[in-house]
């Protein structure tokens, strides 16, 4: 085998098989119609569940509990392929978090073909489903069968010795019909052949050649041989042979009976087994592919000896705003095609496909002034490479063909050059009542590495399925094609304004083209109007899938992005980083981000840097842990990227909520401050609303219980000398003070105390007092008023000075409808001994709330 490796697709044209799917229906009562617009919303869709019995459930995981009143028949339902409603019933299990789908009472009909619609009103109790609308088909298992009934009058010699066929006459023993086949008459005869064992025939002429009749036949029309098809089969890979293509360089495939380049397979003796060849082979034609060619001029596509595409500029004019690109040169794609087939006893059991794509850039480019040349090309070339055919029932045989595919696509100055392939499976038509569905999202991709060797093992249950009954559908036949595509694109651009920068890029991939055509032959009496010969042909899918990038010259990495910009998180806590590479094309007309953590070759030249790391760790995948036991309050990550020779990098920022607590003797310092002053103000302020003050003299006595004598004298007997009409603007802190900081003494205490008043404003007053014989009294109190907004670390103080809560973590906050902020904050209650959110309201209006 060849190093790089091309999955190609190998369709089956009947059967089903594979697993896909979730998602999910509900509906009770009456069946109601489902209008056009329910159907054709933006839903997302899913691949095909295949396969399914017809009693199945869905059982649906969720992270979060459903909102039941979301869910209704208006917004889940089922249809059948006539869109009609099927009556399903959906109910939720565990708390919500899981939605069961029952199925119909009767069950679902088999081999029929379903829709599952989620509209994006189905949503969670808390928050909103980002998943939006989706839509999943699925298809209900059958058994295999296969009847093929021969109308009366078809005369089978498929099993007679002596029957012998060349060309377009057979000959055949007289004895072995009793008198010659009249003309019109079908006859069923050998082939010969490992597929096609036995064919229908119509008798043309026929004469007698001593004990022989000598028949010359034509192909009848299909409702002239059969009067029923009603087949369902699973394909497998063994039941294929495999047909080389003349147009496919190197490809042939040796015989059974050859001896020539065949080995036993391993424990079969001396079994020969066929291989098929690769491109060193000693001789082979290239026939000049199917070209197709639109807009361009100055453009040329052919096949060279040695078998590549090149694609030849002659002064090759593109517009593009105010500038002319003309190319002059060649670009040459030679994708060097390798197909293995190895076989056991005579079975195909493998079919390995190895592809190397070797690209050659000789371009010049120059600009030129704007001119009403054409402003797109498009070439496409096609080649056939081989098919494979295998047996269905009786006479019918299915044919799935492999071709290569060149695309050159030169529009707007959209960069590019792709080559291409995806291995698809569980792919094919589903006729159904005169209706044809194309399957084609279940797929199974690997992850695919340069110089890696990947085979498409033989499996059961591979392709797409047919119902069919000629006395009752039209449909009888289903051709597909599936190949591998080269697709080709390039561009050139202008950078700057003054200097102009020229360049040209090529860019690689792997894919697979298929497409399919539904061949429908219906009989005369079928048909309204007699002129029609009965036969149509209906185009039922044609499609290009994406695929693995093998180069690229293009994309240019402009540089490193992580999500989120910002870490917020706590000790022990752990979130995902996801780190992107901004990658634009060599002129910058797109730019996109490429995730690198998801993809082996791309993280493993990731790596990240902590400012410290006995604060945070981070794995080689992005996830980012916190240490338990963290005392610092942020850390920096330096993500570092290397692409080539150059290195990339971003810083992402982690902010730390550590767990605010107070000190036990800093609240019990703040809780006998607010009792002395709750009782200064209330001795001093006492007559305030009187005529007449009494005496300050009265009042001393009091006021020695709780303050100094130097306190009193001084600023004590000033308040009280204004006291007259003071009501709520004190000079002096109230009964309910928050401890920012406190520094005890055995027999003095100074703390900042913080004291919230929504009429007089907030103030932080630095508050000191002594204890005189055992008592402890105020010795000085100085004010600061604060007109700012609080911070995170005094609003936490605030809830941690109620003395009921602990372990506060800051979740954010919000403009407060009393001016200032609202903060949120996660606290364990003491009280209750649990954790819950509470809410402070930083003016003092509301004080703290707990949040339901």
């Amino acid at each position: 085998m060849r190093k790089w490796m091309l999955w190609l697709l190998l369709l089956m044209v009947l059967g089903v098989a594979g697993y896909a799917g979730y998602f999910f229906g509900k509906g009770k009562g009456s069946a109601p119609a489902v209008s056009e617009a329910d159907v054709q919303g933006n839903y997302h869709d899913y691949p095909p569940a295949l396969n399914l019995p017809k009693d199945y459930v869905w059982e649906l995981s969720f992270d979060q509990p459903l909102d039941a009143g979301t869910v209704s028949e208006a917004t889940v339902f089922v249809t059948d392929i006539k869109q009609k409603r099927v009556k399903v019933q959906a109910e939720l299990a565990s708390g919500g978090k899981t939605l069961r789908v029952l199925p119909p009472k009767e069950g679902y009909r088999e081999g029929a073909y379903y829709e599952l619609y989620i509209q994006d009103r189905v949503q969670y109790k808390e928050g909103r489903r980002e998943e939006g609308a989706a839509k999943l088909p699925f298809l209900i298992r059958r058994e295999d069968y296969g009847v093929v009934e021969y109308k009366e009058g078809v005369i089978d010699v498929s099993q007679t010795a002596g029957v012998t066929v060349q060309g377009n006459r057979f000959t055949l023993p007289k004895g072995a019909v009793g008198k010659p086949p009249a003309k019109g008459q079908v006859l069923l005869i050998p082939t010969g052949e490992p597929i096609e064992k036995v064919r229908a025939v119509k008798v043309q002429a026929v004469t007698e050649q001593g004990e022989l009749y000598g028949v010359t036949y034509g192909q009848p029309e299909l409702h002239e041989v059969v009067s029923k098809i009603d087949v369902y089969k699973i394909l497998s890979l063994q039941d294929a042979v495999v047909v080389p293509g003349s147009m496919a360089p190197g490809l042939e495939l040796q015989p059974m009976q050859t001896a020539v380049n065949t080995l036993p397979p391993a424990g079969k003796g001396g079994t020969a087994m066929p291989k098929l060849l690769s491109a060193t082979a000693t001789s082979f034609t290239v026939s000049q592919p199917e070209v197709r060619n639109k807009g361009g001029t100055g453009l040329d596509i052919g096949v060279n000896g040695d078998g590549a595409w090149v694609l030849k500029f002659n002064s090759f004019t593109l517009r593009k705003n105010n500038h002319d690109f003309v190319m002059d040169g060649e670009v040459s794609l030679n994708p060097d095609f390798l197909f293995d087939a190895d076989f056991e006893l005579g079975q195909l059991k493998r079919l390995t496909v190895g592809q190397d794509v070797t690209t050659e850039q000789k371009v010049q480019l120059s600009v030129v002034k704007h001119s009403a040349g054409p402003d797109y090309s498009n070439v496409q070339l096609k080649q056939k490479l081989f098919a494979l055919q295998f047996p269905i029932s009786g006479i019918l045989t299915g044919t799935l063909e492999f071709y290569a595919y060149v695309e050159w696509d030169y529009k707007k100055s959209q960069p590019l050059v792709r080559v291409a392939a995806k291995q698809k499976a569980g792919f094919g038509v589903h006729v159904s009542e005169g209706e044809v569905k194309p399957f084609s999202h279940v797929s199974h991709e690997e992850s695919a590495k340069l110089g890696g060797q990947f085979s498409f093992e033989a499996r059961d249950g591979i392709g797409g399925e047919i119902i069919a009954n000629v006395a009752k559908l039209p449909v009888v036949g289903v051709e597909g094609n599936g190949g591998v595509y080269v697709q080709a694109k390039a561009a050139a651009g202008v950078e700057g304004s003054g200097d102009v920068r020229l360049s040209a890029c090529l860019q690689a991939e792997v894919g697979t083209f298929f497409e399919s055509k539904a061949n429908l032959k219906v009989a005369k009496y079928f048909r309204n109007d007699a002129r029609d010969k009965g036969e149509l042909s209906y185009e039922i899918l044609k499609r290009k899938f994406p695929g693995k990038k093998l180069a690229d010259a293009c994309s240019v990495v402009k540089g490193l992005e992580a999500a989120p910009k910002t870490l917020r998180m706590r000790p022990g806590e752990e979130k995902s980083l996801s780190v992107s590479a901004l990658v634009a094309d060599s002129y910058e007309l797109e730019t996109k981000k490429v995730k690198l953590l998801e993809k082996e070759e791309t993280q493993k030249r990731v790596s990240f840097q902590v400012s410290d790391s006995s604060v945070l760790t981070v794995t080689p995948e992005g996830k980012v842990r916190v240490n338990q036991n963290a005392k610092k309050k942020e850390a920096v990550i330096t993500v570092l990227y290397q692409e080539g020779k150059k290195q990339y990098e971003t810083k992402v920022p982690v902010e730390i909520s550590l767990p605010f607590n107070l000190k036990a003797e800093d609240l019990a310092a703040a809780k006998r401050f607010g009792e002395l002053y709750g009782q200064l103000v209330h001795t001093i302020y006492q007559f305030a609303e009187q005529q007449e003050l009494p005496p300050f003299a009265s009042i001393v006595p009091a006021l020695e219980r709780i303050a100094t004598q130097e306190y009193i004298q001084s600023d004590l007997k000033r308040f009280y000398e204004h006291s007259k009409g003071v009501l709520d603007t004190f000079p002096l802190p109230g009964s309910d003070v928050t401890p920012l900081q406190c520094e005890v003494q055995s027999n003095s205490v100074h703390c900042r105390l913080l004291d919230l008043n929504v009429e007089s404003g907030n103030s932080i007053y630095d508050a000191y007092m002594v204890q005189e014989a055992g008592v402890w009294k105020i010795s000085k109190t100085i004010e600061h008023p604060y007109n700012e907004e609080l911070t995170v670390e005094m609003a936490q103080a605030v809830v941690a000075g109620t003395g009921r809560y602990r372990d506060i973590f800051y979740l954010g906050d919000k403009p407060s409808a009393y001016g200032g902020k609202d903060y949120l904050f996660e606290v364990r209650d003491v009280q209750e001994n649990r954790t819950k959110r509470v809410l402070l309201d930083s003016s003092g209006a509301t004080g703290v709330g707990e949040v339901k």
